[in-house]
């Protein structure tokens, strides 16, 4: 990927020139670009998803997790949840900052529904924090603290997966 855009820059620069009448003509427009080996996405079964989560031991965490892996949210997304953006009486969980400052809806699986309506209902209400997801010392909670939480819970299952938040969006 990075020749392929370094070599597109060249033969846009010579295109350019040619235009400008400063050369005449394109040496780079005949070269052709290197086919780009898309990169193999690990994912998970839903077998493995529930393994995963049943090895968290942070309470909240293990919330979270479920989460990523039941909706299909990005980290970013699922981090910056406020109590606006969950429906459970339309079972829709709205995302106001996606990818591109996109909005837009994700079902909320009934099973996710419930595993937040106790979480909700449980410690939670005693943190002070817009953010769904919060802790009583920070009231927020940190992608790279998620991510070594799934860490240690794939060295735990001993696997040879690279598993990260995102792998749950792709598994979803």
């Amino acid at each position: 990927a990075s020749v392929n855009l370094q070599l597109n820059g060249i033969r846009n620069f010579f295109k350019f020139a040619c235009k400008k009448d400063l050369c005449l003509n394109n040496p780079a427009e005949h070269i052709e670009s290197l086919k780009n080996n898309a990169k193999r996405r690990d994912f998970l079964t839903a077998d493995e998803v529930n393994q995963l989560i049943d090895q968290i031991e942070h309470p909240i965490g293990k919330v979270i997790i479920r989460t990523l892996a039941y909706s299909g949210l990005r980290i970013s997304e699922c981090l910056a949840l406020t109590f606006d953006d969950i429906d459970f009486d339309k079972n829709k969980i709205y995302v106001r900052n996606g990818k591109g400052n996109k909005p837009r809806t994700v079902p909320l699986a009934a099973s996710l529904k419930e595993v937040l309506e106790n979480y909700l209902a449980g410690s939670r209400r005693f943190i002070d924090s817009d953010f769904i997801f919060a802790t009583a010392k920070t009231g927020s909670f940190s992608s790279q603290y998620i991510n070594r939480l799934i860490q240690v819970a794939v060295k735990k299952l001993g696997w040879d997966k690279h598993v990260t938040a995102h792998t749950l969006r792709h598994s979803f």
